[in-house]
């Protein structure tokens, strides 16, 4: 059996970038703003980025990259503002073909005024790395269930074909977060050791060198544009006020608060761009 090291001296598996499969509009659009002014909000949105939410002169836009966006609109003005997040399959194709509730109420009651634009769903393929293990004892004949192997430090997922994906390694969970693991970073997870120790079938133990491979993973972003008029009058709105674009429960939520420093007011939401999964 080869050593787990030799394994390590092999160039890991990049990480292949994002391969779009195109952008499908939701059927749920409430005016006729065609993809390119879709696109262009979206990139005036992310052309300027920042880490705090307190906006600086006329600065009309801050970014915490993959995490938050801040809208900037003074007393009285409105704009329109685009927020994304990944979702699941379910989520992406409920988004694509239904429309939204939209829960507005909390904010119009401050004097703000929401109103729905349309949607955009982007599926991107992923070729992610992940650490695997082998051993043809762990195969399995059609319509037999696979095994799922765990110890205190790493649990694996055994596919029919006796290959195991590792799904946590000591305190890090989930196939793809472990996949981006370096060698040496694994051997650290698994107690400074160069092999996986596993108990398979009849009670065997085996003692497995691990392999960096990839696997591809097919990722969903919804991205929600609305249009947002904020209050004139600032005396009595301070606190945030806020709402949510969702399908059959789920989807984007948002706020908006005055700030008294800047004299604007400041309208919240997630920033979870295609740009974030790689």
């Amino acid at each position: 059996m080869r050593t787990f090291s030799r394994y390590f001296l092999v160039p890991l598996v990049c990480m292949a970038f994002l391969a779009v499969l195109g952008t499908t509009g939701c059927s749920c659009k409430k005016d006729e703003e065609s993809s390119s002014k879709f696109d262009q909000t979206r990139q005036a949105a992310n052309q300027k980025t920042g880490e705090v939410q307190a906006s600086t002169g006329n600065e009309s836009h801050r970014l915490d990259e993959c995490k938050k966006h801040w809208y900037y609109i003074s007393p009285g003005d409105s704009a329109s503002v685009v927020f994304e997040m990944e979702v699941d399959a379910n989520m992406a194709k409920a988004a694509s073909t239904e429309e939204p509730a939209v829960r507005k109420e909390d904010m119009e009651k401050a004097g703000y005024s929401v109103s729905y634009s349309t949607c955009s769903v982007d599926t991107v393929s992923l070729s992610l790395p992940v650490w695997t293990v082998s051993n043809s004892d762990f195969a399995v004949k059609e319509n037999e269930k696979s095994l799922y192997t765990t110890t205190d430090s790493v649990a694996i997922r055994w596919k029919n074909d006796g290959v195991g994906i590792i799904e946590k390694a000591g305190d890090r969970s989930g196939q793809f977060e472990v996949g981006k693991l370096s060698g040496e970073e694994l051997s650290q997870k698994l107690g400074g050791k160069s092999t996986v120790h596993v108990i398979g079938p009849k009670n065997v133990a085996y003692d497995l060198s691990p392999s960096h491979q990839s696997m591809d993973k097919q990722s969903y972003i919804l991205s929600v544009i609305l249009n947002i008029g904020v209050p004139t009058d600032t005396s009595k709105i301070l606190e945030k006020r806020g709402g949510n674009v969702s399908w059959e429960g789920n989807g984007i939520s948002f706020e908006g608060y005055y700030n008294n420093r800047d004299k604007k007011f400041a309208i919240t939401g997630p920033a979870r761009s295609r740009e974030c999964l790689r």
